[in-house]
């Protein structure tokens, strides 16, 4: 029987020069941090990375998701960060059934105290509590800003243009690749082929 083979899409696109999280074993141990709910800032110190080193592979991956390592990586770490509050959440959410659970007459007032607090910090809007310091929303962590990254990395027009004149050996075996591609890209916008004088 002949084996067929499967039909599978082009392989992810990289750029630039090897990055640490194509070691698997590093790549794994960012991942065992955020599950484990450390911060941001403690997950790079434990790298021995800046924590500004860390956001910006963070921004890569959302600026450029097709990219990798940075595009898979982001994705994951994001999900692995959550792990730590959905393990609290669903402790909170089941304290908060078991006071429910009970008679009225039989809540604490610890109990009751306890509701305030998660209420307060949870929808501090609605619920805060100025003199308790819950009355202004929290403050958090920026979440990765894929356009913040393209506009603090991307090129300017004259910048870009110059590129595409001269390109650096890598760009010029990209655009050779997807020749057809940027072809149809250029006739769709607008451009025409110079016009050949007769003979050429």
């Amino acid at each position: 029987m002949p084996v067929t083979q499967s039909i599978v899409g082009p392989p992810p696109r990289r750029y630039g020069p090897p990055s640490k999280l194509e070691n698997p074993e590093y790549r794994r141990r960012t991942i065992q941090y955020a599950t484990a709910g450390l911060s941001r800032r403690g997950i790079a110190n434990m790298l021995g990375e800046s924590s500004g080193r860390l956001y910006d592979w963070l921004a890569k991956g959302a600026a450029n998701p097709d990219v990798e390592p940075y595009g898979s990586w982001q994705r994951e770490f994001c999900a692995a960060e959550r792990s730590a509050e959905l393990l609290g959440v669903e402790l909170q959410s089941q304290t908060l059934a078991c006071i429910a659970r009970k008679a009225p007459q039989n809540r604490t007032l610890a109990e009751i105290a306890w509701v305030d607090r998660l209420l307060a910090t949870r929808f501090p809007r609605d619920h805060g509590n100025a003199s308790a310091g819950t009355g202004n929303a929290r403050v958090e962590a920026p979440e990765p800003d894929g356009e913040a990254w393209w506009a603090k990395h991307g090129l300017q027009s004259e910048q870009l243009r110059a590129l595409l004149r001269d390109p650096p050996e890598s760009v010029a075996a990209a655009l050779v690749a997807e020749g057809d591609a940027v072809y149809a890209r250029l006739i769709a916008g607008g451009w025409k082929p110079p016009a050949l004088t007769k003979g050429e």
